[in-house]
């Protein structure tokens, strides 16, 4: 059997967990969805604080509107209760009720403004409120799924860092050497040949080297430096793949 059969199924393994490797790395928290759920947040708390502080205006405007009410409700039981006859006096009361009853219908349609603005703020806040459960709930669905599909990644590199250590076994002390100095760039360090060329750069090579490789001697390309396995190679099939032997075919009774 060809010396580098065992190499090359080792790397063919060790390719799949880099891969398996670069999978976990780029397994990271979606964090657009983060930056939104903060600025809803932002946007709520914005809310809230207009709410409080336009709640605040509309319960002085409030005090406003019942004093003035009260003092032109006042001066009007002054005006027709019969107690004053000075007629400067009456005209001043009815002066002072007049106005009072125009800074009363100002401070009507302010509180009325200042009530749907505070509606407003309450409809708005009740809006982001439930936009913001929606958003952390789809961030906890995502985490969950990172978690899981990390958790399954995290298990198949197990499985397949426990099968390297006895593919390890199986190669020459030598060859592991070489094998790991040359996989450093790229991760490959075994080319099959095509045709009389590398299978990794394409180069053609010599042939003395297709001889060597015939013969089942190890050769490098002397373009790339990697261990050539001819293409004239079949991979060794195990015993265990190995195709069951049928059974001889019983003659029938009394042929």
């Amino acid at each position: 059997m060809n010396a580098l059969w065992p190499v090359y199924r080792l790397q063919q393994l060790d390719l799949k967990i880099m891969a398996l490797e670069a999978q976990l790395k780029a397994l990271q928290p979606d964090t657009s969805t983060t930056a939104v759920i903060g600025d809803t947040r932002r946007k709520l708390a914005e809310e809230e604080d207009a709410l409080r502080k336009s709640s605040t205006t509309l319960k002085n405007l409030e005090l406003d509107l019942a004093t003035k009410e009260a003092q032109k409700k006042k001066n009007e039981q002054k005006l027709y209760g019969g107690k004053v006859n000075n007629s400067k006096e009456l005209t001043d009361l009815q002066k002072e009720i007049d106005l009072l009853g125009s800074q009363k219908g100002e401070l009507e349609e302010q509180v009325l403004g200042m009530m749907d603005t505070v509606d407003q703020h309450k409809t708005d806040i009740q809006a982001l409120k439930y936009l913001l459960k929606e958003q952390e709930g789809g961030v906890q669905e995502a985490s969950e799924k990172l978690a899981a599909d990390r958790g399954a990644l995290e298990s198949t590199l197990k499985e397949w860092q426990a099968k390297r250590l006895g593919l390890v076994g199986d190669v020459d002390g030598n060859l592991m050497k070489k094998y790991d100095h040359l996989r450093r760039k790229d991760g490959i360090a075994v080319a099959r040949t095509v045709r009389g060329t590398c299978g990794s750069c394409g180069m053609a090579f010599a042939p003395q080297s297709k001889a060597k490789l015939q013969e089942g001697q190890l050769e490098t390309c002397k373009n790339c430096g990697r261990m050539l396995l001819g293409d004239a190679d079949s991979e060794p099939v195990s015993a265990s793949k190995a195709a069951p032997r049928k059974k001889p075919t019983e003659a029938p009774p009394g042929g």
